[in-house]
Order: structure tokens, then C-alpha cells, then sequence
């Protein structure tokens, strides 16, 4: 991290990378992070060390979508943790668990798709208009994928900013990234799905991309999982019992590059 920047106060760096982890998947502005440090700093230090963090490759700050980029450039970032791993280090609880927690179960599925994007080298941001959003705008080697998580039940309704999104640029495919079983919610909307785990473990459907995750990439999932229940007792309960952590902790560069 010193290596990457200049670093004056490191507790505030800390602190930073402590509020974003703790808001995954979350539209959070500078401002709003700012009061939630428990030293000052101004603004600028902040954003600085925000990037920092994504040059890491420990924290992704996402622009809005936009034509204008003026209008990216204002809009507060959408904050994603780049290996799960970190999250459930970071909460005082772990891993959530789906029936008791499902709202943080979402922000961390939702994290976890975003987060495999970006690390497979996708373009990612949001999009935002007054009460309509959307989780992810994909673009790269996967094609343009305009996309919404959902782990809990949904309906039409619950879809419009999707589908107002591609009415606007109709050049993104809409994608809903579901719990497993709910798949089938999307498609009788007429719109492409997938299950979160089968996304974790490939990507979006149908991509007919060589960029796409080879079971060799899926092979080395598997093999991580066993390495980390081998090596790191101390989170052998998180690996064992959380995949969405396991699945998306093995896509971070960081792995890819051998650094773990």
C-alpha cells in the first residue's frame, strides 16, 4: 500500500478502508464517509486514499452511468469490496446468514457479483434516476450487461429501473442474478437469469466468450477452498459454510497473481 502512494496518516487509512468495507454494494458520498471517520480529514484526503484502496485492490469505488462525464464525476460512488474474504473478516458477526440477516445476505451476494466483474476486468458502474437503480452496468469482454440482484422474492415491479434502463440503451442485455431455484421468476418476464452461485462460478449466461471462466478457473475454486480449510484454521467455519465468501474470495487478483 506505501508503495502505491503517499500515506501521511495511516489510521485515517485505516478508518477509511474500516467504513468501506463495512457498506458493501452501498451508494455512499464522500461527505457521508467523512462523518463516519472517527478523525477529520478533508475531503480530498479521502477520496485519495479511496483510491489507494481501489489501486490495491482491496476497494472499488463505482462511477454512476452516465453519457456525461460530468455527471459521473458527481455522483457518489457505489463502494465494493474486492474479495469477500475481507467483509466477513471485518463484521464482528462473520458471514450473514441468509434467513436471519436476508438484507445483508443481499448487499453481500450483490457485492460478490460485482466484485467477480471487476475482477475478471469488466468495466462496472450503476445507474441511478430519482427512484429507479440498478444494480450493475457491465461492459468488456462478457458483452454489456445491464444487471440486478435479487436473493429474495420479486416481481415486475420490483424490476422497473432494469427494464427502464434498457429501454434508454437498448444496446445492454437485462440480466437478473436470482437466488437458486428463482431463476424462472425472470425468464417468464421475459429476461435472461441466472442463480448467484452459477454466476459466481461462470459468470453471465450464454456469454459464448473465451474470456469466460474455463473449469480450469472453476477447478482452482475448488482447490482454494480446500487450501484455505487446510491452512487457515482460524476461518475454517467461515470456508466450509459460506461459499459466496469461498467463490468469490478465489476470482480476486490477488489469487490469480499468487499472492495468497
Amino acid at each position: 500500500m506505501l508503495a502505491l502512494g503517499t500515506v501521511r496518516r495511516p489510521a485515517l487509512l485505516r478508518q477509511v478502508f474500516a467504513v468501506a468495507a463495512g457498506s458493501p454494494a452501498q451508494i455512499i458520498s464522500l461527505q457521508k464517509m467523512q462523518g463516519q471517520l472517527q478523525d477529520s480529514g478533508a475531503l480530498e484526503t479521502v477520496a485519495h486514499y479511496l483510491a489507494l484502496l481501489g489501486d490495491a485492490c482491496l476497494i472499488a469505488a463505482l462511477e454512476k452511468y452516465a453519457v456525461q462525464a460530468n455527471r459521473r464525476r458527481s455522483a457518489p460512488p457505489k463502494l465494493v469490496t474486492l474479495n469477500n474474504g475481507l467483509l466477513s473478516a471485518m463484521h464482528p458477526e462473520g458471514a450473514p446468514d441468509r434467513e436471519r440477516e436476508p438484507a445483508r445476505f443481499g448487499q453481500w451476494v450483490e457485492n460478490a457479483c460485482l466484485a467477480l466483474a471487476i475482477n475478471q476486468g469488466q468495466q462496472v458502474m450503476y445507474w441511478r434516476v430519482e427512484r429507479l437503480e440498478i444494480d450493475g452496468v457491465l461492459e468488456g469482454s462478457w458483452g454489456k450487461w445491464a444487471v440486478e440482484v435479487k436473493t429474495g422474492r420479486f416481481g415486475a415491479q420490483d424490476l422497473r429501473g432494469l427494464l427502464e434502463f434498457c429501454r434508454r440503451y437498448p444496446a445492454f442485455t437485462p440480466l437478473v442474478i436470482t437466488a437458486p431455484g428463482d431463476e424462472e421468476t425472470a425468464r417468464r418476464l421475459g429476461l435472461q437469469s441466472v442463480s448467484w452461485m452459477d454466476f459466481l462460478f461462470a459468470g453471465p449466461p450464454e456469454m459464448g466468450s473465451p474470456t469466460s471462466l474455463s473449469s480450469e478457473a472453476i477447478c482452482w475454486t475448488f482447490r482454494a477452498t480446500i487450501y484455505f480449510l487446510s491452512r487457515c484454521d482460524p476461518m475454517s467455519s467461515i470456508w466450509s459454510t459460506d461459499p459466496l465468501t469461498a467463490f468469490a474470495f478465489t476470482a480476486h487478483p490477488w489469487f490469480r497473481r499468487g499472492l495468497f
